[in-house]
């Protein structure tokens, strides 16, 4: 009886767990924050998900690219982050990252993953670098 229970309630909480992922999707406030000059590239801060902690802040960001990114294996035009970034030293990581067909999120997913990246420093200007000084405001 208890693992027949364990089972349905990891059941209920992982479909819980997706409908509330989805209704953030739906109703992310995105706003834009950069367009790269040559590439015209754009990247928008869900305003909605910004949360600060300390002097940290964590924001889902998405890139929407005017020509496709190849990996080798896949080609994708936009991806949607979960970003960390320290307000401090301006450093930043990836908490997950998710890559769709289409641009501004849409479309059929085509990877995602929720491998934490390492700390790194944004290029100075870089349109990231905008997104990081949106959030940290």
């Amino acid at each position: 009886m208890l693992s027949w229970y364990n089972l349905f309630m990891k059941k209920f909480l992982g479909v819980l767990l997706l409908v509330l992922l989805w209704c953030n999707v739906g109703y992310a406030d995105w706003k834009q924050v950069a367009e790269a000059i040559k590439s015209k590239n754009k990247v928008y801060v869900d305003t909605n998900s910004v949360k600060k902690i300390g002097n940290k802040v964590i924001f889902l960001q998405l890139s929407s690219y005017t020509t496709p990114l190849d990996s080798g294996r896949i080609l994708w035009l936009s991806d949607i982050a979960k970003t960390e970034a320290n307000c401090t030293n301006k450093k930043v990581r990836e908490l997950s990252l998710t890559l769709y067909e289409n641009r501004m999120g849409k479309g059929k997913v085509l990877a995602s993953t929720d491998d934490v990246t390492d700390w790194y420093d944004p290029k100075p200007g870089s349109i990231q670098m905008s997104a990081i000084n949106y959030a940290c405001k």
